[in-house]
């Protein structure tokens, strides 16, 4: 019961906020401008006013969004909505003042240090590009400088004794901030067990993201020691992965307890990719913040995972026919080293949260999503089997990830013109007896979405 007041809660706090944010996607769509503009004012605690009705009694805490918020100085331009810098949006419901407070203020990550102090956009790696372009030396340096604005979204890890709050992206880059008034509170590193065999390594690379200067240089002088390793020892290193979802999940009856999706470069995939395999990595950071493998899968490629679902007993990850061409990553952005297989299928898996089995293990057509809306496990009472049952936005390819150019989407014909190829795919997966490779047909059912 009070799970379902806990959900409940908080479906309609978000509810309010989807209300609030309705006339910026609706008519001539004139709300893109206020969103799409800089915003480079932060406020302390300032009491919002309740213009009509009374807030509930039991809304209690603090709602934390965040948005980009400054992607434009005098001397450039950052091309990509996904790379302006991170703003945090807080607003605290004291019930017993009947006060609500609002408080916005920038993740204070080290590129926006630079870009502040420099009054233009630091070189870093960025997901697009920037108008005009870096110069020589600073392309260079964008290639040296590891992106740390994590601009996706917020997550709490932890239980009451251990908790931390940090802002998350699709890289492995975790900061952390105070819920109550968004100030900074440095990089997010998960303790490693103390009985790790590999604790120096991890923290080598912890220190080198917190030390000034070229982090990814750095790390590239850590790659023998990575290499080295075996794979069994490699799978004891999730932490070492570059590339994250953004979207990590609480366990289904523990939310002291998340679960996240990692891509791992393997070095030797790239100088023989017929030979070695990139993967990608599930692991739970557990109540007291350790880290905990539970199961690492060879990949054919470094694909792009934004998102994944977890329900009761199975963490779900789609891999989209999406991968990172790591060579086209020397040019500084992660859109021109994307590259797209119409021909390929979409790759599905299931892994047991608790051993780490692979329960299924096969495809669907091609198609990409952003997130995963809803999952949840069921039965089939027509053939007295189980199934995972699985909901998703998608798109016939990555082409929505140029839409968010700020080119593209400040230019209303292009916006009200952009092909409406959008629709909610609900994916009905058969859970094989006991938990062999799955090669059972997916079912698949659309439901479209217009404009």
């Amino acid at each position: 019961f009070w799970s379902f007041i806990s959900t409940f809660r908080l479906w309609f706090a978000s509810a309010i906020v989807l209300l609030a944010l309705l006339p910026l996607f609706s008519g001539h769509r004139d709300g893109f401008a206020p969103l799409l503009s800089n915003s480079l004012v932060e406020v302390t605690q300032t009491q919002a006013r309740v213009l009509s009705g009374a807030v509930p009694s039991w809304l209690e805490g603090n709602y934390v969004r965040q948005a980009p918020s400054w992607h434009k100085t005098a001397e450039r331009t950052l091309d990509h909505m996904f790379d302006a810098f991170a703003k945090l949006y807080i607003y605290n419901f004291n019930p017993t003042s009947s006060a609500i407070t609002f408080s916005s203020k920038f993740l204070r990550s080290s590129c926006y240090n630079r870009t502040v102090e420099l009054q233009s956009p630091a070189p870093e790696f960025l997901l697009g590009t920037v108008t005009p372009p870096w110069n020589e030396t600073e392309a260079v340096q964008a290639l040296l400088n590891f992106p740390d604005n994590a601009g996706i979204s917020v997550w709490r890890f932890g239980d009451e004794n251990h908790r931390r709050y940090s802002a998350t992206t699709d890289a492995m880059v975790l900061q952390g901030f105070n819920p109550s008034n968004g100030q900074y509170e440095g990089m997010v590193f998960l303790p490693v067990s103390e009985h790790s065999k590999y604790t120096s390594v991890e923290a080598a690379l912890m220190a080198e993201f917190q030390s000034p200067g070229s982090s990814l240089a750095k790390l590239i002088g850590l790659l023998p020691k990575l290499t080295s390793m075996s794979a069994s020892e490699q799978k004891q290193l999730p932490l070492l992965s570059v590339l994250s979802t953004a979207h990590p999940h609480h366990d289904v009856t523990d939310s002291s307890i998340t679960y996240n999706v990692a891509g791992v470069v393997n070095p030797l995939a790239v100088l023989a990719p017929r030979l070695h395999h990139h993967s990608i990595a599930l692991y739970a950071v557990n109540a007291d913040l350790t880290p905990r493998m539970i199961a690492q899968v060879p990949t054919d490629g470094l694909h792009y995972i934004h998102s994944f679902s977890v329900t009761e007993h199975y963490a779900i990850i789609l891999l989209w026919p999406a991968t990172v061409h790591i060579p086209a990553l020397t040019t500084g952005s992660i859109l021109n080293s994307l590259r797209w297989d119409s021909t390929a299928d979409t790759r599905l898996l299931a892994i047991n949260l608790q051993t780490g089995e692979l329960a299924v293990d096969t495809t669907t057509e091609g198609f990409f999503a952003y997130h995963h809306i809803n999952a949840f496990e069921q039965r089939n009472p027509a053939h007295n089997t189980s199934e995972l049952v699985v909901d998703t936005t998608h798109f016939k390819d990555i082409g929505t990830m140029w839409f968010w150019l700020l080119p593209n989407i400040t230019n209303a014909t292009f916006r009200d013109s952009y092909p409406d190829h959008t629709c909610l795919r609900r994916l009905t997966i058969p859970l094989p007896a006991g938990n062999e490779t799955s090669a059972q047909p997916v079912g698949v059912a659309d439901f479209h979405l217009h404009s």
